[in-house]
């Protein structure tokens, strides 16, 4: 016949299960992070790689342009008003170009996993402030 087991060894058991279910959890749930960073990443990558080249054509455009319109500025001005013209028209094209980025990036999704974040755990019950409970 065994012997009953002492309550210090059910203890015991009790918190090795625990602590191997919270393990297997964890891994579960940073492998399904990583998927979701991975695919993430993928999916982006190409319009990533063409906005890096969407940047340095542009940057050769905008250099062209500036000298462009530098060099018809100061043949009707001053080369010192001609440099401050330019710089005035194209910091503030730069600001109303920053502003309208900022609006659009506002819309974009998070790139942290946000799915596996929010599967993961249960949501939280409605809060009730204090003296209006039902």
């Amino acid at each position: 016949m065994s012997e009953p087991e002492s309550p210090r060894e059910g203890v015991a058991e009790a918190i090795t299960d625990l602590s191997e279910q919270t393990r297997n959890l964890v891994r579960t749930e940073v492998g399904a992070a990583r998927r979701e960073m991975w695919d993430k990443a993928k999916e982006s990558a190409p319009g990533l790689g063409l906005a890096g080249v969407s940047l340095g054509l542009g940057m050769c455009a905008a250099a062209s342009a500036y000298r462009l319109s530098l060099r018809a500025l100061e043949a009707m001005t001053s080369p010192g008003i001609a440099a401050f013209l330019a710089s005035a028209g194209y910091g503030g094209a730069a600001v109303f170009a920053g502003l309208a980025a900022a609006r659009r990036l506002r819309d974009l999704p998070a790139p942290f996993p946000t799915d596996t974040a929010r599967h993961g755990r249960p949501e939280p019950p409605p809060r009730t402030s204090p003296g209006h409970e039902k």
